[in-house]
């Protein structure tokens, strides 16, 4: 793509949806690289606390109204998916395993709060440093 077709882009505005699909693909790509540069990444293939980060990272980062028509369990499917492929019966126990931590309320959403506490930290830290 030259310099021309990328002003171009630029100029071209955005609806709501593709803007939402821009910021999936964003952070898909993000995770997709965290979870592939854990060493010996085939082993922990179907590790708990692998599925849980994803998904906790999904939670907190999509909210419900941007997924109406894209399930949230469906988004982590193809973000492992990318990171190590599934044959068709690892799919249905990875998938049983995304329900059993959902039903077990094992996701967690950070709240408004905590995310206020650790901007004011965060800021805190860089006027006294």
């Amino acid at each position: 793509m030259d310099r021309t077709e990328n002003n171009m882009l630029g100029k071209i505005k955005q609806n709501d949806k593709v803007k939402h699909l821009v910021k999936l693909a964003e952070l898909s790509k993000s995770i997709v690289a965290k979870v592939q540069s854990m060493p010996e990444l085939q082993e922990v293939k179907f590790d708990l606390d692998v599925i849980l980060y994803v998904c906790d990272i999904i939670e907190n980062n999509i909210k419900q109204t941007e997924t109406k028509s894209i399930d949230k369990k469906q988004i982590v499917n193809s973000i492992l998916q990318k990171c190590n492929p599934f044959t068709a019966p690892e799919l249905i126990i990875f998938n049983k395993m995304i329900e059993f931590l959902h039903s077990n309320h094992l996701i967690k959403k950070v709240t408004k709060l905590e995310k206020t506490g650790n901007k004011l930290f965060s800021w805190a830290l860089k006027k006294i440093v």
